[in-house]
C-alpha cells in the first residue's frame, strides 16, 4: 500500500496553503521536517513564537516592518534550509540568487516541495 499525501501535487499544495490562510504551512513544514530528520515539533513551535512574537511587536509598537521580519525570521532559515538540502537531494548545487529569491518570494516551499518530489519519483516505491 502507498501512501499518498497531497503535497505530491504542486496545485492541491497551493490551494490547501491559500484555502486555510497559511495554516496548511504548518501541517507541511511538520511533514518535511521529519523528511529532513529534524524535529517537527520543535520546528513548528518556533515558528509559531516567532510569529506571536512579531504580532505582540506590532501591537506594542505599530512597527509592520520589525514585526514582519521578527515574524519570519525562523520560517524564513527553515525555507532556505530545506531548499538547500532538496537541491542537494538531487546532486544539485544552490545558487546564491536562489537563497535571495527565497526571502521575497511567498511560496517558497512549493520549490522546496518540487524537489521532494523529483527525488521520489527516482526512488522505487515504498511498502507498507
Amino acid at each position: 500500500m502507498e501512501e499518498h499525501v497531497p503535497e505530491d501535487n504542486l496545485f492541491v499544495l497551493f490551494l490547501l496553503m491559500i484555502l486555510t490562510g497559511g495554516l496548511y504551512y504548518f501541517w507541511w513544514l511538520a511533514r518535511t521536517s521529519k523528511f529532513f530528520g529534524d524535529d517537527p515539533t520543535t520546528n513548528v513551535l518556533i515558528a509559531l513564537f516567532t510569529i506571536a512574537g512579531g504580532a505582540a511587536v506590532f501591537y506594542f509598537t505599530g512597527n509592520l516592518l520589525i514585526a514582519a521580519v521578527l515574524g519570519a525570521i525562523w520560517v524564513l532559515y527553515l525555507n532556505i534550509r530545506y531548499f538547500h538540502k532538496s537541491e542537494l537531494l538531487n546532486e544539485r548545487e544552490m545558487l546564491w540568487c536562489m537563497a535571495l529569491l527565497l526571502f521575497v518570494l511567498p511560496f517558497a516551499f512549493l520549490m522546496i516541495q518540487s524537489n521532494i518530489n523529483e527525488k521520489r519519483s527516482q526512488e522505487p516505491p515504498r511498502r507498507f
